[in-house]
Parts: structure tokens; C-alpha cells; sequence
């Protein structure tokens, strides 16, 4: 397991672990006051500061459900239709998304 010096993060996977610091060595990193997560740019870290919020201004058409940016609506709109699974490479366990899929290998991996 790689611990991060200047976070809570922590992964199985060196490749994530050395992504990861790299946000904290960029020279306009930009941490969250919040969470303390680091983004290389300050527009990174205002699209972030929105998952602080409790707005949720963005409604799934089939479901009603709401969620706080275009980007997680998108990621469940594709949960209402039967599209080809990703499998993991490691356990072969399968995922309707890649960022469940990212999620896993983060945890698992």
C-alpha cells in the first residue's frame, strides 16, 4: 500500500500513487480547504468545490434523480441502458462505467 506524506490518500497501484504526487509537485497546485485534495489548476478546483455543495441542479430524465455536475448525471444515464460491461483485468468482477471501474482497481488493486 503507497501512503501519501501530504494527504489521506493511499492506493495498491505505484502508476496511480505517482499520479497522484505529481499533482502535489506541480507549481500551481492548488488545494481544497475543504478536503485538503490537490488539483494543478485553480479551474480544477473550482469544478471540485461544487461536490462540497448540497445543489443538486441536475435531474436524470428517466429517474428524476438528481445529481450536483453534468458529469455524474452523465455517468448515470448510461446506468438506465444495457451497454457492454468493463471487466477488470485482475478479477474479471464487471462494471457499467469506467469510473466505478477506476474506483475498484484504486481499492482492490
Amino acid at each position: 500500500m503507497y501512503h501519501c506524506e501530504f494527504c489521506p490518500y493511499e492506493t495498491n497501484v505505484v502508476n496511480h500513487f505517482q499520479s497522484h504526487l505529481d499533482n502535489h509537485k506541480s507549481i500551481n497546485a492548488q488545494p481544497c480547504n475543504i478536503c485538503n485534495k490537490v488539483f494543478k489548476t485553480p479551474s480544477k478546483l473550482q469544478a471540485h468545490m461544487i461536490t462540497h455543495q448540497n445543489i443538486r441542479q441536475h435531474t436524470c430524465v428517466y429517474c428524476e434523480k438528481k445529481f450536483k455536475t453534468p458529469a455524474t448525471l452523465k455517468a448515470h444515464m448510461k446506468t438506465h441502458f444495457n451497454f457492454e460491461q468493463l471487466r477488470c483485468t485482475f478479477c474479471e468482477k464487471t462494471f457499467s462505467n469506467e469510473t466505478q471501474l477506476k474506483r475498484h482497481l484504486m481499492s482492490c488493486h
